[in-house]
């Protein structure tokens, strides 16, 4: 059972921009705010749901992927951003690959089959630190970055910076950044359905206790990655002087007659906890 802390989820939360984007109209408003002139008018689901199924409650499982096509075949891929890892351009990379391979192209099928496709990071923060409120990416040869010498691949991708200046966006831009932003958007706004459903899943207390459990599960996974690189660091870092340190240790507690499980642990405490007890053990089973 999860202590309800208050906190409002918004927009950007990954459960509830799935649940709020699981919507087709609310997709479609998205993607003509931040692509106005392709004018998408129909659009479909591009893949099977993959839904949140890691935690046992009876609410609505949500569409954690938004990759849906449009009428002309076109892919999009929205995703909610709201970690600076540094790692943006290497994770539309990723996506890219995983579009291609699996959706745009089957087994056997020449590359001018390829369809085209169009990744969208809504970011929470500033992506490259320009100010802009839309980054394009196009690319280029070295020395040859005039429009008419840009390369078209078919793919395309567009970053945007919910903190940037929105004095001269359109007023539909205006408002999704509001959305993102958890300010209020304007009743008479095709935002505000889209803010309401956000407050309707904040007062949902099953939906809540689902998110609290999520985030949990989330921050676990994240701490527990970044204690398992320190520790390979470190003991990379520190293999030669260190592991024989502790095999000496060992060696000098067991003539002392020690049990194995209290060596274990006086050897972990001594290395301040960043030596996995399963390594101890290996070194003690070594040992014996």
């Amino acid at each position: 059972m999860y202590k309800d802390n208050g906190k409002f989820f918004g927009f950007s939360n990954d459960y509830v921009f799935g649940d709020v984007m699981e919507n087709k109209d609310n997709i479609l408003l998205v993607l003509n705010t931040i692509l106005p002139t392709l004018h998408i008018k129909n659009i479909k689901y591009a893949t099977t749901q993959k839904q949140i199924n890691s935690v046992d409650f009876h609410s609505k499982d949500v569409r954690l992927d938004l990759q849906v096509e449009d009428e002309k075949g076109k892919i999009y891929d929205v995703e909610m951003q709201t970690s600076k890892n540094g790692y943006l351009p290497q994770r539309v990379r990723y996506y890219q690959s995983k579009i291609d391979s699996k959706l745009t192209l089957d087994k056997n099928e020449s590359y001018d089959k390829l369809r085209d496709s169009i990744i969208i990071f809504i970011c929470t923060f500033d992506p490259f630190g320009y100010g802009d409120l839309q980054y394009e990416r196009q690319i280029y040869l070295k020395g040859h970055l005039k429009e008419e010498e840009r390369i078209i691949d078919g793919s395309d991708v567009y970053f945007i910076n919910a903190t940037a200046n929105t004095n001269n966006a359109s007023s539909m831009m205006k408002d999704l950044i509001k959305l993102v932003n958890n300010k209020q958007v304007d009743k008479s706004s095709k935002y505000y359905s889209m803010q309401e459903r956000v407050r309707e899943i904040n007062a949902d207390p099953e939906r809540r206790a689902k998110i609290m459990s999520l985030e949990e599960k989330i921050r676990d996974r994240e701490v527990t990655a970044r204690l398992e690189g320190k520790v390979e660091g470190r003991i990379e870092g520190k293999a030669e002087g260190k592991i024989e340190d502790i095999y000496s240790l060992i060696k000098r507690l067991k003539k002392l007659n020690i049990d194995s499980e209290t060596i274990a642990s006086s050897v972990h405490e001594d290395y301040d906890s960043e030596l996995p007890l399963s390594t101890i053990n290996k070194i003690l089973d070594k040992e014996l």
